[in-house]
């Protein structure tokens, strides 16, 4: 089951207790997104 999150208004998203993915809009207005282990991470 997947889980979105809003955090600092940036989307992460919670595939499952290590597994998550965030999207931020960039200083250039295009959107990244990286993988991250813990939740913690994807909120930096």
């Amino acid at each position: 089951m997947m889980d979105e999150k809003i955090y600092k208004g940036n989307k992460i998203i919670c595939f499952s207790s290590n597994d998550f993915q965030a999207f931020i809009i960039n200083s250039g207005g295009d959107i990244e997104n990286d993988v991250f282990t813990t939740l913690s991470a994807a909120k930096k």
